[in-house]
């Protein structure tokens, strides 16, 4: 009778607080361990440098084509995975990462911009 499915709608997340000092409610979290926050690390690191083979391939050309300019490749990757929604901190920190890698490979900076966005905790809420 529950919309959670299995999950209990009661279950509590540890070392969270909402405004009185009770743990906050998340079913949906019963399933998240450091296990599959890391197999989802991988998996994305894996897309993104081609592990899967001829047959899968992502393409990079529309971020790559915004390398030259970190800001805009990150509000490319924001708009598209977090409906514009990244934190400022997030942002920053992203594009301090891609300004690490040299403008002459735009490829890397595309993978380094898509990476830190598709693994961040704020781009796996589906609103």
């Amino acid at each position: 009778p529950s919309v959670f499915s299995y999950f209990s709608p009661g279950y509590r997340v540890a070392n969270t607080r909402n405004g009185v000092g009770a743990p906050l409610v998340g079913p949906e979290f019963q399933i998240l361990t450091a296990v599959t926050a890391l197999e989802r690390a991988n998996f994305v690191g894996d897309l993104l440098g081609g592990h899967f083979g001829a047959d899968v391939a992502f393409d990079l050309s529309p971020f790559s084509g915004l390398a030259r300019d970190p800001a805009a490749l990150v509000d490319a990757c924001n708009l598209q995975f977090m409906g514009g929604r990244m934190s400022t901190d997030e942002r920053t920190d992203i594009i301090a990462a891609i300004r690490a890698t040299p403008q002459t490979n735009p490829v890397e900076r595309a993978r380094t911009a898509l990476y830190l966005t598709l693994v961040a905790a704020q781009s796996q809420i589906d609103r």
